[in-house]
């Protein structure tokens, strides 16, 4: 796999709510390094309730963390996309938060070794340290998240076998563009969006879109059984739909998926009823 395909794959972006509890085990771990191992040379340091000074950098460190994330998910929604997310923005994010704990860690150094002018040079030289010791943390909740992830490929592949899965292919009408393959089960719905058809499916539980140059109609004709047109822009897929909606005056069809609702045009609400055993 080349590099640029590498950096650019697409993995599930971390929940704010999630990040907010790693921001406290990595302060947690951060103050329990330095009091337990009290490395590069805080173990000289003499001075009152030593312990409380070093649980300072844990605070600080948990703070910044929460801080970083919470204000991206709110004001660079953009960035933070699930749709969009990748290695790159993943490994970027990695640093940039790295680099934010580092200069507040530092201000917070300052503030009991001397309050001083904080030279760039002096800057990174102490993120040697808030690297040697946020690392270990980091690296745990690195790690559980691809556990997390690889228990969840594990639980969706158990079932159906690779040879008794079915596959849709999806040909666009721009013959340069290449035809989208994916397992029949996977899609959720198509979507009309001008002269491209927008496919979501799902992968590992989570959704991904693909876009297409093509009409609904002409999709249409070479769908299975098990895909019915519920509005003049969306075709599902029978089997991942999961109840309708009533809401005001308009029904939404909702899928296995809870967060995923789309509309429905009344001409196919007595159908769907039907299919979904209602």
């Amino acid at each position: 796999m080349a590099i640029k395909e590498l950096l650019t794959k697409k993995i599930p972006l971390t929940p704010l709510k999630k990040q907010l509890k790693a921001g406290v085990i990595t302060g947690l771990f951060v103050f329990l390094i330095l009091w337990i191992f009290q490395p590069f040379g805080t173990y000289e340091y003499i001075i009152a309730f030593k312990a409380l000074f070093l649980f300072g950098y844990g605070l600080i460190s948990a703070f910044s963390y929460i801080l970083f994330f919470s204000a991206g998910f709110f004001f660079f929604k953009k960035w933070f996309s699930e749709d969009k997310w990748n290695i790159s923005k993943e490994i970027i994010t990695f640093i940039a938060v790295f680099c934010f704990l580092g200069f507040l860690s530092l201000l917070y150094h300052h503030q009991f070794t001397g309050n001083r002018k904080i030279s760039f040079s002096e800057y990174i030289y102490f993120m040697k340290f808030v690297f040697l010791v946020g690392i270990f943390p980091f690296a745990v909740l690195y790690y559980q998240k691809w556990l997390t992830l690889k228990l969840a490929l594990s639980k969706d592949d158990r079932t159906p076998t690779k040879e008794n899965i079915e596959y849709i292919t999806f040909y666009s009408n721009n013959k340069k563009e290449s035809p989208v393959t994916l397992p029949e089960q996977a899609v959720l719905f198509l979507k009309a969006e001008g002269n491209y058809v927008e496919i979501v499916c799902t992968s590992n539980r989570h959704q991904q879109k693909y876009l297409i140059r093509n009409t609904l109609n002409q999709i249409s004709e070479d769908l299975p059984d098990n895909f019915s047109k519920v509005h003049r822009s969306y075709v599902v897929n029978k089997q991942r739909a999961k109840n309708l909606l009533v809401e005001g005056s308009s029904y939404r069809l909702q899928f296995d998926l809870d967060d995923i609702k789309i509309p429905v045009s009344r001409a196919a609400v007595k159908e769907i009823k039907t299919w979904l055993q209602l």
